[in-house]
């Protein structure tokens, strides 16, 4: 699965055989529809929200390039200004703010491999469960983790040694609740 262009978002028909493929990560075209098609577009796109909205214009962010994390199915980041998760366009590197007009620039995005076992680990979630970052305290997941908690919800493995490491985990479990009945024994 070659991801060039990263052409892994549309949900289309596939008429050969009657079914509907389904959309895994969205980016500025899924979410703002027609609007953000390209690149010019979404930057029009941006400044009609500022404008309409009384925000001023954009302006480019200088700072560290934020990273880039799936947030209920869609790619986007923590804007380093205002905290809104505007979508990244995955291809460009680029995520536009809505709320504060920052254009951020040379996203941090994961290399081309990493994404594409993101996108098949994300495939079988329902839409809500689609999320790279503990819910807990928000820190990201690592692809083994995310993994991991596909075979714990019940579904296929991605990566290789996704099946060793939850039995190993169910194992501490196990031995853990033997010893914890030990102690309560005595």
């Amino acid at each position: 699965m070659a991801l060039g262009r990263v052409r892994l978002f549309r949900a289309r028909r596939v008429d050969s055989v009657g079914v509907l493929t389904m959309v895994v990560l969205l980016g500025p075209h899924q979410v703002h529809g027609s609007n953000a098609r390209t690149e010019a577009e979404y930057r029009l796109f941006q400044r009609a929200i500022l404008r309409r909205n009384g925000r001023g214009d954009p302006w480019v962010y200088l700072g560290p390039p934020p990273l880039m994390f799936v947030s209920g199915g869609k790619c986007v980041i923590d804007c380093p200004n205002c905290g809104n998760g505007p979508v990244v366009d995955v291809s460009r590197r680029l995520a536009l703010c809505c709320e504060c007009g920052a254009v951020c620039e040379g996203v941090g995005v994961p290399a081309a491999e990493d994404l594409e076992t993101l996108t098949a680990i994300m495939a079988n979630r329902p839409q809500a469960a689609r999320n790279s970052r503990h819910a807990d305290d928000q820190r990201p997941a690592t692809l083994s983790e995310l993994d991991v908690e596909n075979v714990e919800r019940g579904l296929p493995p991605v990566l290789d040694d996704t099946e060793a490491i939850v039995a190993a985990r169910r194992a501490a479990v196990a031995d853990a609740a033997d010893a914890q009945h030990i102690r309560e024994r005595r």
